[in-house]
């Protein structure tokens, strides 16, 4: 703000940063007036927030905001309850009497349009943490989503960086479907909490070194929105897909904080309720490619459950085997049982302990329950979901399933979906409509999956009705929708 400015009432006024109040120009603030983040009142130009009611014989003092988000030339006057939307420009000279439309040029009095602005690409920066590469050739859903959403970023027309895990083949530098990727060294996952931190600290630091000016940047690290001080790198967004733990309060000079699920969102504001107004909840996406036309999602189906996801007891493997294995006789005819997915603690696995115990439960079903292992090739892993009939996902921690983007893939790919009921999956799955949904908190939960397996099985119309349901659920959450809600939020807060 310059010496010469002027401020009537220094409280009814908001400087965004960056913004600017010229030399002599005047903030008449009698009401309230906002000044958007990068915004200029140029030289002796005049926001008047204050009037008169000249219809009352008393001439009463009347208010109105103004709020600026662009430009505003020298001398030009702005009246009381104008918005000068982003990107706006005011000529010199000129008066404002009502709204100005976004990325418009006006002039004259009072003001008309007289121009466009052509508007600047968004600049999207994305940071990853510090374990898996992007693209997610070693797995990981929130490199998944990430991955698809900078792609769709990009069609859009963003100047899209990409920063992940250095990873094998993968180039250090490299564009690809218009984003450019930035790979530097990380680390491989572990176990210990407090080396996890130390990493992604060493991680975050690296990082911060290699960012590029932005409008936006998107952290998946616990560090880095804690490290990001300059303006430079834009809005910091707080990407959040797994539960607080009580860390949201070391993020309040966030940008944005968004969870994936109204379930994480309200965590958050239980744990941390002064940071509730940066609460933004948007969904994980699928990429188009996981999508099927209607006679894909029917064709190749063999009796086939399937479970794809981390081997470890938070997810239920075990319960899912006990009830397959309880399933009667005459209705498991058959079918198998397939387990997708890393065991290895390095990949969030119980490890080989945890393993060795599911092999022994599976004996109890015979030959019939097969593990498969990791898989994280996208051909190969959707190839699975498509030999299905029945997915199932019996997750039991309700402190940490985020928002389950498996279950979705799977009805996606046309594959009868069931879950346990806990809060994110019920954000999109309907009971008997859509999808099956145990209660795993009953007092029997092996016998609650067993009903449901049995029902499933017995009747291929209710899974017909199902998968197709589901299908025109997953449909919601394509990358381009999904992402078209993530660029009005970015431009929201770079804009104003």
């Amino acid at each position: 703000m310059h010496q010469r400015a002027r401020v009537q009432i220094p409280w009814f006024l908001t400087l965004h940063d960056r913004a600017c109040l010229g030399d002599g120009a005047n903030a008449y603030s009698l009401g309230p007036i906002e000044i958007h983040k990068g915004a200029t009142i140029a030289q002796e130009a005049y926001l008047c927030a204050g009037s008169h009611d000249f219809d009352d014989r008393k001439t009463p003092l009347i208010t109105a905001p103004i709020v600026v988000g662009a430009f505003v030339a020298a001398r030009a006057m702005v009246l009381p309850g104008v918005t000068i939307g982003a990107g706006a420009v005011l000529g010199a000279m000129s008066l404002a009497t009502k709204d100005l439309e976004p990325w418009t040029i006006y002039a004259g009095i009072p003001s008309k349009p007289i121009g466009r602005r052509v508007k600047p690409p968004l600049r999207v920066t994305i940071v990853q943490g510090a374990f898996l590469p992007v693209p997610p050739l070693a797995g990981g859903a929130v490199e998944k989503v990430w991955h698809a959403l900078g792609v769709e970023f990009a069609r859009a027309g963003c100047e899209v960086t990409h920063i992940s895990r250095r990873f094998g083949d993968l180039p250090a530098d490299e564009f690809r479907d218009g984003v450019h990727y930035v790979r530097i060294a990380g680390f491989n996952a572990c176990a210990s909490e407090m080396q996890y931190k130390w990493r992604d600290l060493r991680y975050s630091l690296r990082v911060r070194r290699v960012l590029p000016e932005s409008d936006i940047t998107v952290t998946n690290t616990f560090w880095l929105a804690m490290l990001l001080r300059k303006s430079a790198y834009g809005a910091v967004y707080v990407h959040i897909a797994r539960f607080p733990r009580r860390q949201m309060r070391l993020y309040r000079r966030a940008a944005r904080l968004q969870p994936v699920s109204e379930t994480v969102a309200a965590a958050i504001r239980e744990q941390t309720p002064s940071v509730a107004h940066l609460i933004r909840v948007l969904p994980n996406p699928l990429s188009d490619a996981w999508f099927t036309s209607g006679a894909e999602s029917t064709t190749r189906r063999e009796r086939v459950v399937l479970y794809v996801g981390r081997i470890h007891p938070e997810k239920g493997v075990g319960l899912l085997i006990q009830a397959f294995a309880r399933v009667d006789a005459a209705h498991r005819a058959d079918w198998k049982l397939a387990i997708v997915g890393p065991a290895n603690a390095e990949a969030g696995g119980g490890g080989p302990q945890y393993l060795a115990e599911l092999e022994r439960l599976s004996t109890n079903a015979g030959p019939a329950v097969e593990f498969v292992g990791a898989v994280y090739e996208p051909e190969a892993l959707k190839a699975h979901f498509d030999r299905a009939e029945i997915f199932v996902y019996p997750s039991l921690s309700s402190g940490g399933e985020a928002f389950g983007l498996a279950p979705l893939e799977a009805m996606a790919r046309g594959a009868t979906t069931m879950t346990s009921s806990l809060g994110c999956f019920q954000e999109f799955i309907r009971h008997g409509e859509n999808g099956w949904l145990c209660n795993l908190e009953a007092p029997d939960p092996v016998q609650e999956l067993t009903e449901g397996l049995t029902r499933l099985m017995a009747s291929a119309e209710l899974r017909e009705s199902l998968r197709r349901e589901g299908a025109l659920t997953a449909r919601k959450y394509a990358a381009p929708t999904v992402a078209a809600a993530y660029l009005r939020d970015f431009e929201a807060l770079a804009y104003g």
